[in-house]
């Protein structure tokens, strides 16, 4: 989270804390030092939804605060930030991550419907089989969702997320107030279970 004393991790001289322990500064590697802190990792962009992310209340910048001169920049800004794990910089940096996570919640969703309408044919028996061939097609959708998850968590960008969430370079993301957080390296984890299951 931001400890910076003027209130602002996002006007050039920041100073990171992780549990109000100070962690990292983006104020030159020399203040780093001094401070006996690490100097914090290269960010592509900041934007509104990375600020709420860190936990940043502070008003609006409206979208970019902070642009860098890299090749990756303008795509990066049209780019969820939860597929930017591992961001090395490239235009088309992708881990396309959320799109396993959608395509897994429909599927699962619709094979959950249908095992219900499957159960409900005691009730009203023409039923169980618009259950039956839900679950057909979802059957068949439940394979492509295995064949994508797998794409997509072992790609050269699926990888080097993991192995950023791996490193010490790798920060816990603060959810809310309340101490609820995620770490990149656990949802790493997940998909390789979704992508086995």
């Amino acid at each position: 989270m931001c400890c910076d004393v003027d209130g602002s991790c996002y006007d050039g001289n920041d100073d990171w804390c992780c549990n109000d322990i100070p962690y990292c500064s983006n104020d030159g590697a020399e203040y780093a030092e001094e401070e006996g802190i690490i100097e914090c990792p290269i960010i592509p962009f900041i934007d509104d939804d990375l600020r709420m992310l860190a936990g940043d209340t502070s008003e609006s910048t409206g979208g970019m605060s902070i642009e860098l001169e890299i090749a990756g920049d303008e795509a990066a800004k049209d780019t969820p930030i939860y597929d930017l794990c591992g961001f090395d910089g490239s235009a088309d940096y992708t881990t396309n991550w959320t799109v396993i996570l959608a395509f897994n919640s429909i599927v699962f969703a619709v094979l959950a419907v249908c095992s219900v309408l499957m159960c409900l044919t005691y009730l009203v028996w023409p039923i169980g089989y618009v259950g039956a061939f839900g679950n057909c097609l979802g059957c068949c959708a439940y394979l492509a969702a295995i064949i994508v998850t797998g794409v997509f968590r072992y790609s050269t960008e699926g990888k080097q997320c993991v192995e950023w969430a791996s490193s010490d370079k790798a920060w816990t993301y603060d959810l809310n107030e309340d101490g609820d957080s995620f770490n990149m390296s656990d949802h790493a984890d997940a998909i390789t279970g979704l992508f086995i299951a």
